[in-house]
């Protein structure tokens, strides 16, 4: 056989920082390593904490403590903590996080350019947060070819909202171990988020599009097994596309209250073209596509393959309530599903 001997880093405080980037420690290149937490209470650090940028992080392992919640991972919670690329990162599962990521900037500049490909972050993996907080002031992070914790991005503060967020040929799993729980992705604020080539799986709900989410788009991507809702647009949002995605066993709750894609009433600007729903639950949703009474204007429904109606997909295909203009359905299979 092969081996490698690469080295391990051992922490055993509840409350520092195992590594920080200091201001003015530019260009740091961490490679090849294992970090092993083993505390004996709940952590409140990071393993990486980072005040500057221009850092590369590749072949990390980050192992954690079972019994205990071990912490935060890489924070970067200043404008200066910008250009940093993750490569190849791993964290096995069956232990508790805060978070994998916190991005945020709190003086009114951004945190931005953070870049993660080809990392396998474990799905059974309990986050007291979430896997991924994306606040106030973050510009430009995306995510390939990875297997990744659920997203919230907010703006707390009240600053500038997470932008130009980009997730490709990547998986999420909200859930944890195979059990569905949590938003995959809880997008309360944000603007220009793309999803694309992609998987969401065993979650409550795959994609919640909040009232301050601006250009979000979902497409070409698998959601799969959601207790409740796929997809759910709220009033204020902007710009929402959910095109040509496959969308399969949701509502799956006894009670089939949910609907796989739910429009508040009072939301606009969407369109919802191109996707293809179907069902191996013998518990359905409600309907694939329902939009609740309301002024809601300007949006599209069409192209899109319901199924066969009331007895295989859903329990109805699609109800529109809409009392607003501007809109158009069209094109969907079968033809008569607007009811």
């Amino acid at each position: 056989g092969v081996s490698h001997n690469k080295s391990i880093l051992l922490t055993t405080s509840p409350v520092a920082d195992v590594i920080v980037i200091s201001t003015g420690a530019s260009l740091f290149h961490l490679e090849d390593l294992e970090i092993q937490v083993r505390v004996g209470s709940d952590r409140t650090a990071s393993v990486l904490k980072a005040l500057d940028g221009q850092g590369m992080i590749s072949n990390v392992r980050i192992v954690g403590w079972p019994n205990y919640n071990n912490g935060k991972i890489f924070t970067h919670d200043t404008a200066a903590a910008g250009n940093w690329v993750y490569n190849h990162i791993l964290v096995p599962g069956g232990v508790k996080w805060t978070y994998l990521f916190h991005l945020q900037e709190p003086s009114g500049g951004t945190v931005g350019s953070i870049h993660v490909s080809d990392s396998l972050i474990s799905g059974t993996i309990t986050w007291s947060d979430a896997g991924i907080i994306m606040d106030t002031g973050v510009d430009t992070f995306t995510v390939v070819n990875s297997e990744i914790p659920r997203f919230v991005t907010k703006n707390s503060l009240g600053g500038q909202a997470p932008r130009w967020v980009h997730v490709s040929s990547s998986y999420i799993e909200a859930g944890v171990a195979g059990i569905p729980s949590g938003i995959g992705l809880d997008l309360q604020a944000v603007r220009d988020f793309n999803f694309v080539n992609s998987y969401i799986a065993t979650s409550e709900k795959a994609v919640v599009v909040g009232p301050n989410a601006n250009h979000v788009t979902i497409s070409n991507s698998h959601i799969v097994n959601m207790l409740r809702e796929a997809v759910v647009i709220k009033p204020g949002s902007t710009g929402t596309k959910i095109l040509d995605n496959t969308i399969e066993d949701t509502g799956s709750e006894p009670n089939g209250n949910y609907d796989a894609i739910s429009v508040e009433g009072g939301a606009s600007d969407f369109r919802i073209s191109g996707n293809t729903f179907r069902s191996g639950h013998s518990q359905k949703p409600r309907r694939q596509v329902t939009v609740a009474p309301g002024s809601s204007n300007r949006y599209e429904i069409s192209s899109n393959n319901f199924g066969i109606s009331g007895t295989d997909y859903a329990t109805a295909d699609m109800l529109d309530s809409g009392t607003g203009a501007d809109k158009t359905i069209i094109g969907n299979i079968p033809s008569s599903t607007t009811r």
